[in-house]
């Protein structure tokens, strides 16, 4: 994986922050690699990157990391730097929701109400997650 330099427009403070954060995240720490991979999402402090945005965010996902799970649901949902796959993106929300993450249970709620992301609608799943959530 070739990654953009850390550029962080420059601000001394804010390449320090950014470079242990890189130091963290490739130590294993899940929420390191999920504030980098949001990073690299965002085009905050680095260039944007969806790839390696996605890189960092599966290292995190791989963890349980409910957020990151969410945001590569997002990424898969919207086809943000790779091919939008609405099979791939409620696999991902649904392992968010697992997680206990009330924003994805509303998502997926809603998800099994509209029957969005190649699911069914399933009025009694909908009504089950919006409880959970």
């Amino acid at each position: 994986m070739s990654e953009k330099p850390i550029t962080a427009s420059l601000d001394p403070d804010r390449l320090i922050a950014l470079r242990r954060l890189k130091q963290a995240a490739e130590q294993g720490n899940a929420e390191a690699q999920f504030e980098l991979g949001r990073s690299y999402g965002n085009g905050d402090g680095v260039p944007q990157d969806y790839p390696t945005a996605c890189d960092w965010l599966e290292r995190a996902a791989s963890q349980n990391h409910a957020k990151a799970q969410e945001s590569l649901g997002s990424i898969y949902a919207n086809g943000l730097g790779v091919k939008q796959d609405f099979s791939t993106a409620r696999n991902w929300y649904l392992k968010a929701a697992s997680n206990g993450l009330g924003s994805a249970q509303y998502l997926v709620a809603t998800m099994f109400r509209f029957g969005l992301f190649e699911s069914e609608p399933d009025m009694d799943q909908a009504i089950e997650w919006y409880k959970r959530a």
